[in-house]
């Protein structure tokens, strides 16, 4: 009997032993479990945070593209409607220039006519009066007619120089 208790002892402590050998290796089992759920779980919770930011910084860049692109339009249409607005005025000042000329033309070209019909006007009359002193020999009556005549036409020259 004691030799069987002996044997149950050692078979006992051998059973006792792996009931602890298999309490620490569940205990290690669990560990490892926990752990890796820890792990799994910080894992996720990282890359949802990771997530977040990637989407707003993805939805920042297009907001900031989408200002810029509507800021250089905006620069754009002003710069034309600048522009525009310049050469509108331009083609009024050319326009005004035109016609200020093409007036001035027209009443150099009337003066013109005028002048050369008073210096015809002026010949026939000097012909005339040269025909009549002939005949009357009256000298002084032409003297008065010869200079206004002569005043008529140096206004008239200043007149043409200032046109």
């Amino acid at each position: 009997m004691q030799l069987l208790r002996k044997c149950f002892n050692s078979w006992f402590d051998v059973v006792l032993e792996r009931r602890l050998q298999l309490g620490k290796a569940r205990a290690v089992s669990d560990w490892k479990c926990l752990f890796r759920a820890w792990n799994a779980w910080r894992h996720f919770t990282r890359e949802q945070t990771l997530e977040r930011m990637k989407q707003h910084h993805e939805n920042s860049m297009i907001e900031d593209h989408r200002k810029l692109h509507q800021s250089a339009a905006h620069y754009e249409t002003r710069i034309l409607k600048k522009y525009f607005l310049q050469w509108q005025i331009w083609l009024t000042q050319q326009r005004q220039a035109k016609e200020l000329e093409q007036d001035q033309k027209s009443v150099r070209d009337k003066m013109s006519a005028f002048l050369e019909t008073g210096k015809k006007l002026a010949q026939e009359q000097k012909q005339r009066k040269e025909e009549e002193e002939r005949n009357s020999g009256r000298l002084a009556d032409t003297t008065v007619v010869r200079y206004v005549l002569y005043t008529f036409f140096e206004n008239a020259k200043f007149y043409q120089d200032v046109l």
